[in-house]
């Protein structure tokens, strides 16, 4: 009897070792981890030297802070030329779900791209997308954001004279110099804008000397359309003022910054990547603007003139119910010849893509 009872407790202890195996096991066990949607960006720049690109970096991590099962892969300095097909070649086969091309020059190469790989999705910033299930594109009417800058300017120069210095001489370039000098004029008319084309983007030298160029003609403000701080910079050495473009460059010459015109792409980022989750994403052309605040300017200086806030403010709210059209007629060039005739509107989309023409006001050519 001893015997069987010496049995059943050695297989109760037995059974009672692998429960607290099985336990143990179970506790080692890691939980499941959400699945992650994988996702790349390249970028023809760097964060630290263009103000373009950090921009993009900022919507970045916007989106990454809202949506915690995104794997964000970026990949910088990535010239926009032929080379580029390699690098998003190599994204799309690393099984990245999403590929976004951040500038203009890379859309030429992403639908032969896309073609290879159709599970993957492409989307090209600024780019216009071609006809295809996998590829996209987004931008946004910059003219707003800069028409914002221009009331700033138009309030805050004393000499009446502004100077602009711009990349390079191309419609939505033109655009946004337009837009900015109708943003001057609606609070001063007596003020001019002058440009002097940098032929770059990003060349700190060339800005620099294209800035010091338009101080020397007058400017006691000069606003920019390229991508490092060499404008603000070059205005804040002589005592001047600088808008810089794209985002804020505040910190490189707190007192001489006035504002930026800024994009807030997270917004943008974080609505298109959650229709993809959800399997509702359509190829289209997506364009931001002050409305929904992927445009809009950075904090102001403190060298901005009283009643800035109020007039931006008030700009802002014109754009967003309409009341303001910024390319309505009756518009003239700078060489006196009507553009635009009195009740009739010409769309951003159409300055973006076709304007290349100054409008009256505006101190330079086109070349």
């Amino acid at each position: 009897m001893k015997k069987v009872w010496r049995v059943a407790a050695f297989l109760m202890v037995v059974a009672m070792l692998f429960s607290l195996l099985g336990l143990a096991g179970c506790a080692k066990k890691p939980a499941a981890e959400p699945d992650k949607m994988t996702v790349a960006f390249i970028e023809f720049s760097t964060s630290t030297g263009s103000s373009w690109v950090v921009a993009d970096v900022r919507g970045q991590e916007y989106a990454k802070s809202q949506l915690p099962w995104l794997d964000l892969t970026t990949v910088e300095s990535v010239a926009e030329d032929p080379g580029a097909v390699a690098v998003i070649r190599q994204l799309a086969q690393a099984g990245n779900k999403v590929v976004f091309a951040q500038g203009f020059g890379f859309a030429q190469f992403v639908p032969a791209i896309a073609d290879e790989f159709p599970n993957t999705i492409f989307i090209v910033q600024q780019g216009v997308p071609e006809d295809r299930p996998n590829v996209g594109s987004y931008y946004a009417y910059h003219t707003q954001g800069r028409y914002l800058t221009g009331v700033v300017a138009g309030l805050t120069t004393k000499s009446n004279k502004i100077g602009f210095a711009a990349g390079f001489p191309i419609p939505p370039v033109i655009a946004g110099i337009n837009a900015f000098a109708l943003g001057v004029k609606s609070v001063n008319p007596n003020a001019t804008v002058q440009v002097t084309w940098v032929n770059s983007w990003y060349d700190p030298a060339k800005e620099k000397e294209a800035a010091d160029s338009l101080i020397n003609a007058g400017c006691d403000i000069v606003a920019s359309h390229t991508d490092s701080d060499a404008v603000l910079k070059a205005a804040a050495a002589k005592g001047k003022f600088g808008i810089t473009s794209s985002w804020s460059w505040a910190e490189s010459a707190p007192d001489a910054f006035l504002t930026s015109m800024n994009f807030y792409w997270g917004k943008y980022l974080v609505q298109v990547l959650t229709e993809i989750e959800n399997g509702t994403w359509k190829p289209a052309r997506y364009m931001g603007s002050v409305t929904d605040g992927v445009v809009d300017i950075a904090p102001l200086g403190p060298g901005a003139a009283p009643g800035c806030q109020a007039a931006v403010d008030k700009a802002r709210a014109d754009i967003t119910s309409g009341a303001v059209k910024l390319f309505s007629g009756p518009l003239k060039d700078n060489e006196g010849n009507e553009r635009v005739a009195a009740g009739q509107i010409l769309s951003e989309d159409d300055a973006l893509n076709t304007m290349d023409w100054l409008v009256e006001g505006v101190i330079g050519s086109t070349k």
